[in-house]
């Protein structure tokens, strides 16, 4: 099998690569499992592709466990191989799922002490390093697991993308806590102390420990949990995109003092050019923003990018004005974000807010809305409004304005395509689609 560049994993547009283990599907089929950002593989590791090439990887925590007739216990030969190609794929920013229902621990639930595993575990605990997929990872992390002889059918959801997904499949015997110094990165799924699902943190991936009970018996039902589970580790991995803290990114070995040093002179060569780069970035930024930073963003790029008068209401936060000259609020304005496409129902929020506050229903309202978060790539991200939702937003005198439009106005401002007046004038007096094309501003209503 040829295998890929580590440039493309990330160019392809397939949008993500994932790749289920055949021990979770049972007898699905991989063309039952369609997911629109995603390509799902089902596969066995050792002969997939490497492990890095994959965005995402969902497999049993007890991958490798094996079992003769006589019931005892034997190592799979791949999980070395596995291993290593985890670490590689762990740096390449793949993130790793296991789930979990009713594994072998060591010792007992209410063996856990604050050293770790208590005494005379030892055996149990080489054990389950030679044949479980999930447990070296925290093993290393100090995280014990234990096993409970009730099983935990509810706790609560600290992570609202596993919302859906734990209150319908999130059940087992097993539960984690921390021992010594150790924190759980982010903590997923828990009941009072006891911790059921979390994450934690490698290099640049993640590796997430989620309950799973999985019901083959019901073909619809079990084939739904599956896209249900990669769809909320989708949008939980979109939501981390994470980079080195400050203090982390300086220099700690002597040869990267060596080479940070060469990086800095040739940076002085591109300074240039990279304070010209720093507006896009920030402007891209805006793209893949969402939820809180986007609300706090939107009100503030309008008012610094665009020249336009902004003022927003801390106490709501999804609320601003467009103010004119003479500071007087103009236009209504609220901010969306949405993983996966358009939810109409914000134009109907939006619609709300202006009765709440007195005003017209010709008073000018402006939807800003950034959609498809969770898309692979530019492409996929930007999809225009439907027809349907638009005419909505025209029907009721607001005005959609998607991120990807709004970058492109302020990019067709830089370029003295657009001017501020024109700008105002149609956030002032249209409705429906506003979309920026070739430095144009067309407005669908129909």
């Amino acid at each position: 099998m040829n295998d890929k560049t580590d440039n493309q994993k990330r160019s392809d547009n397939e949008g993500h690569r994932v790749l289920i283990s055949p021990s979770i599907t049972g007898t699905i089929l991989k063309k039952e499992l369609v997911h629109q950002n995603a390509t799902i593989a089902i596969n066995q590791f050792q002969d997939a592709e490497r492990l890095k090439h994959y965005d995402l990887i969902i497999m049993p925590f007890s991958e490798f466990e094996m079992k003769d007739q006589w019931n005892i216990t034997s190592k799979d030969p791949y999980k070395d191989i596995f291993e290593k190609q985890a670490l590689e794929a762990l740096d390449e920013g793949t993130t790793f799922c296991f789930v979990h229902h009713n594994e072998t621990t060591p010792g007992n639930f209410a063996d856990f002490s604050t050293t770790g595993y208590h005494p005379g575990s030892e055996d149990a605990i080489d054990a389950c390093l030679e044949t479980q997929a999930g447990f070296r990872w925290i093993d290393s992390s100090k995280i014990r697991i234990g096993r409970s002889s009730k099983i935990f059918l509810s706790a609560d959801v600290k992570r609202g993308e596993f919302g859906t997904f734990l209150k319908k499949w999130g059940a087992s015997y097993n539960c984690f806590r921390t021992f010594g110094d150790a924190k759980f990165d982010d903590v997923l799924y828990s009941a009072d102390e006891i911790t059921i699902g979390f994450s934690i943190c490698w290099s640049r991936g993640v590796i997430v420990y989620l309950p799973f009970q999985a019901n083959e018996n019901n073909r619809l039902d079990f084939k739904n949990s599956l896209l249900c589970l990669v769809d909320s580790l989708l949008t939980y991995k979109a939501k981390r995109v994470r980079e080195l803290p400050e203090w982390a990114k300086v220099p700690l070995f002597e040869s990267e003092t060596k080479l940070a040093a060469e990086k800095s002179s040739l940076l002085e060569l591109l300074e240039a050019v990279d304070g010209q780069i720093v507006p896009y970035e920030e402007a891209k930024s805006l793209l893949v923003s969402n939820e809180h930073d986007l609300e706090v963003a939107v009100p503030g790029f309008i008012s610094s990018k665009l020249g336009i008068l902004t003022d927003r209401n801390e106490k709501f936060v999804e609320d601003f004005w467009i103010l004119n000259n003479k500071n007087e609020r103009k236009i209504i304005c609220e901010v969306k974000s949405v993983t996966k496409g358009f939810k109409k129902n914000a134009i109907y929020d939006l619609f709300n807010h202006r009765e709440r506050h007195d005003l017209a229903e010709t008073f000018p309202a402006v939807l800003f809305v950034n959609c498809n978060l969770q898309a692979g790539s530019w492409a996929k991200k930007d999809v225009p409004i439907q027809k349907n939702d638009f005419k909505i937003a025209a029907k009721h005198h607001v005005l959609i304005v998607r991120i990807e439009d709004l970058v492109q106005i302020w990019n067709s401002l830089m370029t003295k395509t657009l001017k501020v007046d024109m700008i105002m004038n149609v956030f002032t007096t249209g409705a429906g689609w506003l979309e920026c094309k070739g430095g144009k501003l067309i407005v669908h209503k129909a």
